[in-house]
C-alpha cells in the first residue's frame, strides 16, 4: 500500500511538472522571438524578465553541445528512481516529493531534446544566473533536498539514542 502511494505521488507531482514545463516552454516559443526579452510586469523587471534561449548543453547551458549526456542521464535518472521506489517500499513521504520533483524535471527537459531538435527552451532571466525553465528548477530544488536529507536525515531511526547510549558505555569502559 505505501508504495503505491509513493508511486501515485511521484506520478501525479511529475506530471504536473512536466504539463507547466511544456505550456510555458511552448508559450515562451510562440510568444517570445528568439535571444529577445519580454516582461509584462514592470516592477519585476529589476529582478526576473522572461529571456527566450535555446539551450543546447546541459543544465544551466553547462557544456555546449553535449545535450545528449543529458538525455542519457534523464532516462537513468527515471529509472534509477523506480528501482529505488521498488526496492524501498518503506520510503519515508519526504522522498516521494524530492523524487516527484526530480522525475518531472528530468522528463521536462527529456521531452524537449526529443522534440525540439535535441534544444531545451530556457526562459528564466534572474540576470545574474544562467537562464534557466521549470523542469531545471524542480531538478535543482530535488537534487538539493535529497542532498539535505542524505546528510541530515537518513539513518536518524537507525543511529538514534541506541547508539549514542552504546558509544557512551564503550568509552566508559575504556
Amino acid at each position: 500500500m505505501r508504495r503505491r502511494s509513493a508511486i501515485l505521488v511521484i506520478v501525479l507531482l511529475s506530471t504536473v511538472i512536466i504539463v507547466a514545463d511544456q505550456l510555458t516552454k511552448a508559450w515562451v516559443r510562440e510568444t517570445i522571438p528568439l535571444h529577445t526579452s519580454y516582461m509584462p510586469i514592470a516592477w519585476l523587471d529589476r529582478f526576473v524578465t522572461l529571456t527566450h534561449v535555446e539551450n543546447h548543453g546541459i543544465a544551466f547551458g553547462l557544456l555546449q553541445g553535449l545535450g545528449g549526456l543529458s538525455a542519457i542521464i534523464a532516462v537513468g535518472l527515471g529509472v534509477g528512481i523506480v528501482w529505488y521506489v521498488w526496492r524501498h517500499p518503506d520510503l519515508p513521504p519526504f522522498m516521494w516529493w524530492v523524487f516527484g520533483l526530480m522525475l518531472g524535471g528530468a522528463v521536462g527537459n527529456l521531452i524537449d531534446r526529443l522534440t525540439q531538435d535535441g534544444v531545451v527552451t530556457d526562459f528564466v532571466d534572474l540576470r545574474w544566473w544562467p537562464v534557466f525553465n521549470i523542469a531545471d528548477s524542480c531538478l535543482v530544488i530535488g537534487a538539493l533536498l535529497l542532498a539535505v536529507y542524505t546528510l541530515f536525515f537518513e539513518g536518524q531511526e537507525r543511529c538514534g539514542p541506541a547508539t549514542d547510549a552504546h558509544y557512551r558505555a564503550e568509552n566508559d569502559a575504556g
